[in-house]
C-alpha cells in the first residue's frame, strides 16, 4: 500500500498482502501513514473494496475525516500515488530468461484469454494468467513460451504485464495450487465452456434463472444465467 503525503510528496510505503481485509488495511493506514502525517482532513482513495466497506467508512467518519474517491490505475484521478506506485511495481518485478512467469489481461482481449470471460465481466476475470517460462528478454520486451491455445496472440509482453510466479508463497506455506482446466475454442476461436451442475434456480424479472457451477472454475465463479 502507497500512501503519499499531497503537500510534501513524501510516500510511504507499506507493506501487505492481497488478503488483507479492511479492518488490517485500516491499521496499517493508522499505524504509518497517521504516524508520520498526522491525521488528514481529506484521503484520496481508489475504489477497493477495503476503502468502500463499511468499517473504513465508519473510521474515517468518526475522525472527521473526508474521502475522495478517483478510479484505480488512473493518474488523472490520484497522479502523485499512481506514479510512486508504478515506480515501485517496477522495481520490484524483475523478470529473467528462463523464470515463470504469470501475464496481465489489463490491456488484453480477454474473449479470447480465459474461460473466466463466461462471467462476461472485466472486474470478475483474473488480473493474472500463467504462469509462461520467458524464452527471451529484449529491452523490455519479453518472449514468452504460450500454449496452443494463446497461440492467436503475440508472444512478446513489455515486463510491465509480467509478474514473477511463485508457485507456494511462505504465507501460505502446504497450499496445494489447484490444477487449472484448459480453455477449449471452437473453430471460430470463440471459447466454449462446460456446464458441471446447475446449483440453484430463481425467478429473476419473470424469467427462470440458474445458478450455474462451471467445469474448472471454483464455486465463488458461479454465476447466475
Amino acid at each position: 500500500m502507497v500512501v503519499v503525503d499531497k503537500l510534501s510528496k513524501r510516500p510511504v510505503y507499506i507493506p501487505t498482502h492481497t488478503t488483507a481485509t479492511a479492518e488490517d488495511t485500516a491499521k496499517l493506514f493508522f499505524n504509518y501513514g497517521i504516524r508520520y502525517y498526522g491525521i488528514p482532513s481529506t484521503i484520496i482513495l481508489d475504489r477497493d473494496p477495503k476503502f468502500t466497506s463499511k468499517c473504513w467508512t465508519a473510521l474515517t467518519r468518526l475522525m472527521k475525516i473526508k474521502t475522495a474517491m478517483t478510479t484505480a490505475h488512473r493518474a488523472q484521478g490520484d497522479g502523485q500515488t499512481e506514479r510512486r506506485t508504478e515506480r515501485l511495481r517496477r522495481a520490484e518485478n524483475p523478470v529473467k530468461v528462463d523464470d515463470l512467469a504469470l501475464l496481465s489481461t489489463q490491456d488484453l482481449n480477454i474473449a479470447h484469454v480465459t474461460a473466466e470471460t463466461t462471467l462476461r465481466s472485466r472486474k470478475l476475470t483474473s488480473r493474472f494468467i500463467g504462469p509462461y517460462t520467458i524464452l527471451e528478454l529484449s529491452g523490455n520486451v519479453a518472449l514468452l513460451d504460450l500454449p496452443a491455445n494463446l497461440k492467436h496472440l503475440s508472444p512478446r509482453f513489455n515486463v510491465d504485464m509480467l509478474k514473477v510466479y511463485t508457485s507456494n508463497p511462505d504465507q501460505f506455506e502446504g497450499r496445494v495450487i489447484p490444477k487449472s482446466t484448459p480453455v477449449i475454442f471452437d473453430d471460430e476461436g470463440e471459447p466454449l465452456y462446460i456446464i458441471e451442475a446447475f446449483i440453484k434456480r430463481r425467478i429473476f424479472n419473470r424469467h427462470p434463472e440458474y445458478l450455474v457451477k462451471w467445469h474448472g472454475l471454483p464455486h465463488h465463479e458461479n454465476m447466475w444465467e
